[in-house]
């Protein structure tokens, strides 16, 4: 499942990021993307040079510079350098949901409840359990669903997503992992499902999987087919060997 990362309004007025370049820009913003994972930390060297598209060298350069602007904290453990982003958790802290404390309180009473600790009346009296915040205000829930579902929307629209078919839960999943693969990959995706949607093909996921394998395969000649599928399909090994041979032919 893909997840969010927080990028405040601020951001665009801030000195340290209104004096990057370009390059250093996005740079930032795709270690942000692999720090999320890390919670704050970001991977090897090899993997950031992956991800970014670029050789290790040109990787270990940009690193520098972030972390000579105070974007990126470095620190040395045992003569290995790690790298973290800077002021992560005062920027990307995990919400105090109200609703998820809500639906924790709730589990907690029916299961005791269940286990004759207490009856369903006597549930609102049990002093063990701290009442949660009342629940957010019901006509804004029901804007922000709406706000997200328009954005999701508009997100698969630009990707080439037929919005007229009907998914089921594992195709979408299918789907979604080749996609975010292919991406990590250095592929075009957008090019990839514009190809894809104009075929009309019966099996999609197969039809796409196998323009990202021949494209992959140019890139790559020789490389077993079978190692180029199972990165696309989310096999981390082999995601990993298929980075390293591609980082090594920009180098």
């Amino acid at each position: 499942m893909s997840r969010w990362i927080r990028l405040h309004q601020s951001a665009l007025h801030n000195p340290k990021l209104v004096t990057l370049s370009d390059r250093q820009y996005r740079a930032w913003t795709n270690c942000l993307l692999m720090a999320d994972v890390g919670d704050g930390s970001l991977p090897k060297i090899r993997d950031i040079a992956c991800h970014l598209r670029m050789s290790i060298q040109d990787a270990e350069l940009i690193l520098s510079e972030l972390v000579e602007v105070d974007l990126i904290d470095m620190s040395v453990i045992d003569g290995v350098r790690t790298f973290k982003m800077h002021d992560w958790n005062a920027h990307q802290y995990v919400s105090d949901s109200s609703v998820e404390r809500t639906r924790k309180y709730r589990k907690n009473i029916k299961e005791k409840t269940r286990d004759g600790d207490v009856t369903a009346c006597d549930a609102s009296r049990d002093g063990d359990v701290t009442p949660p915040d009342p629940d957010p205000d019901p006509e804004t829930d029901t804007e922000n669903k709406l706000q997200l579902s328009e954005q999701v929307a508009a997100r698969e629209a630009e990707l080439g997503f037929n919005l007229g078919l009907k998914k089921t839960g594992s195709r979408k999943g299918e789907m979604e992992t080749l996609q975010r693969q292919a991406e990590g990959l250095g592929l075009d995706v957008a090019e990839l499902l514009a190809i894809t949607n104009r075929n009309r093909p019966k099996k999609r996921e197969g039809y796409f999987s196998t323009l990202c394998v021949n494209r992959l395969k140019d890139q790559l000649p020789g490389l077993d087919e079978q190692i180029i599928r199972d990165a696309l399909n989310g096999k981390h090994e082999h995601y990993k060997t298929v980075c390293a041979l591609l980082v090594g032919t920009v180098q």
